[in-house]
């Protein structure tokens, strides 16, 4: 069984994704590049109001 994350990942694309979900059991909100749109951005912020996030730095 794979662990269980609680935060939401935040990753660049749906290959980011699907690597995530071979070694974790997690939720990700994927910013469909190095550009975040409005949309995605408010996404986020939803998150943090409702559930931590983890945002990928590199």
């Amino acid at each position: 069984m794979k662990p269980k994350i609680q935060e939401i990942i935040v990753v660049e694309g749906k290959d980011d994704t699907k690597r995530i979900k071979e070694v974790v059991d997690a939720d990700t909100i994927e910013t469909i590049g190095s550009v975040i749109n409005k949309t995605i951005l408010e996404q986020i912020k939803h998150v943090d109001e409702v559930r931590r996030e983890i945002v990928n730095r590199f």
